[in-house]
């Protein structure tokens, strides 16, 4: 399987509403970003993660959050190949604490090389970010496909367009009548991060592989 960013097609206008969105403050119905403690949701990662005990998360335990195994290139400050709690909190503080409220996120699905009408794709944040995470979903039909958050997690006021929060996200991938392995739904190995740090990527593609 492999995730591929797609390059960026934003129309002006619907960049300067992404800024709205999150940097002004007067806007009716803007979406903040998620309230998330940085250093709280660090320590919550590696008391759920760390099965040495040495307060680093190595590649292996990393397998037990595919988000955060795929943020660990940017998160891995010291270069080490591991996560500290440290360098956790300092890669959900880049976003949480950014103004960044929501962001637009076009994908795609393949299978074997083949485009999957009808696909879902799921964001589910990960457990030690706490409450205020909130997900998102979107179907993928003719060609195109958005992920949005659900109507209850939307301001009252906010524009009736797909956006998503940032934050970090369990990916899961389910068709209705196409059997899809379990490594991309019910042991889900995929994992993405939505931040400012991957904004200059606008959309994602998921080339599943039925083996």
């Amino acid at each position: 399987m492999t995730c591929r960013l797609l390059l960026p097609c934003w129309p002006r206008l619907f960049i300067l509403l992404l800024i709205c969105l999150g940097g002004c403050r007067r806007a009716p119905g803007r979406i903040e970003p998620p309230e998330i403690d940085a250093a709280a949701a660090g320590e919550a990662a590696v008391q759920q993660l760390d099965k040495n005990s040495d307060g680093q998360l190595a590649d292996v335990e990393l397998q037990g959050s595919p988000a955060l195994a795929s943020a660990k290139a940017r998160y891995d400050a010291d270069g080490n190949g591991s996560l500290s709690e440290e360098e956790i909190a300092a890669g959900i503080r880049r976003w949480a604490e950014g103004k960044l409220g929501a962001v637009s996120v076009p994908f795609a699905v393949t299978l074997d090389r083949r485009p999957l009408e009808g696909v879902q794709v799921r964001l589910t944040p990960e457990p030690f970010l706490g409450e205020a995470a909130k997900g998102a979903i979107g179907e993928y039909r003719r060609g195109s496909g958005y992920l949005a958050l659900a109507p209850e997690d939307r301001p009252a006021g906010a524009p009736n367009i797909p956006l998503v929060m940032p934050g970090l996200y369990r990916v899961e991938i389910t068709h209705p009548t196409v059997k899809i392995p379990a490594k991309y739904n019910t042991a889900t190995t995929l994992g993405i991060e939505i931040s400012q740090d991957t904004l200059s990527n606008a959309g994602v593609s998921w080339d599943l592989t039925s083996k």
